[in-house]
């Protein structure tokens, strides 16, 4: 466990040269047949990945690039950080983010309440679980279409504590409906995706669905 938190304090100390510019709307908004093709093509992809260089000996400053393949990024010196397109949230500080809470269904669901009040306030109460701001962002983008696309299902399964999968990894109805409605816009403006950085949850996934990559490039 300490070694764990060493390695969250470390990836929040580090300084991307250029952060993700802030949304100007909601990608969940007035998707298009275009960027639906694109989505899914991107999520049928599977070499693609993002990779981290650091530019100075003490390893705090840092620069992301998309490769074809994990081979072309190790070859131009850069190490991976996860699988897919860098995006909003391919940050090492969104990545301590991601090993600090196993889960965080929680904290996003309670920042999504504040959404009803403000989006202000909904996105402060994000920012403040530790995202950066594009990433908060889209986080939010995400929780709001899923309650509006889910409702109901997440209502029934929350109120009779349907657990998340059964024995098989078939998820319940609530996070089914999350996956299909509102995963594929997240994963594409996202980048990084817990699974996709080869990270567990308290949401069992099969064993192949969590990509192999390793986080040991703090020190």
């Amino acid at each position: 466990k300490d070694s764990e938190d060493y390695a969250i304090s470390q990836f929040m100390k580090k300084e991307l040269t250029s952060s993700e510019p802030l949304y100007t709307h909601d990608p969940y908004r007035n998707l298009t047949q275009q960027m639906e093709k694109e989505i899914d093509a991107y999520l049928n992809n599977h070499e693609q990945v993002c990779a981290l260089k650091y530019l100075d000996e003490q390893k705090i400053n840092y620069t992301l690039a998309t490769f074809p393949t994990s081979a072309e990024a190790e070859k131009a010196g850069y190490v991976i950080t996860h699988q897919g397109h860098c995006a909003s949230c391919s940050t090492t500080q969104d990545l301590a983010v991601y090993l600090k809470y196993p889960d965080l269904t929680d904290p996003i669901r309670k920042c999504g309440l504040w959404g009803i009040l403000s989006e202000k306030w909904a996105m402060d109460c994000i920012k403040k679980v530790g995202f950066t701001d594009s990433c908060a962002q889209i986080w939010f983008y995400n929780s709001r279409n899923t309650k509006e696309k889910c409702l109901w299902p997440c209502m029934i399964d929350y109120i009779f504590d349907v657990p998340f999968t059964s024995s098989d990894y078939k998820l319940n109805k609530c996070l089914q409906c999350d996956e299909d409605k509102s995963g594929p816009v997240f994963k594409y403006y996202a980048g990084r995706t817990r699974r996709d950085s080869g990270l567990h949850s308290r949401i069992p996934r099969p064993p192949s669905s969590i990509y192999n990559v390793t986080h040991c490039y703090y020190d």
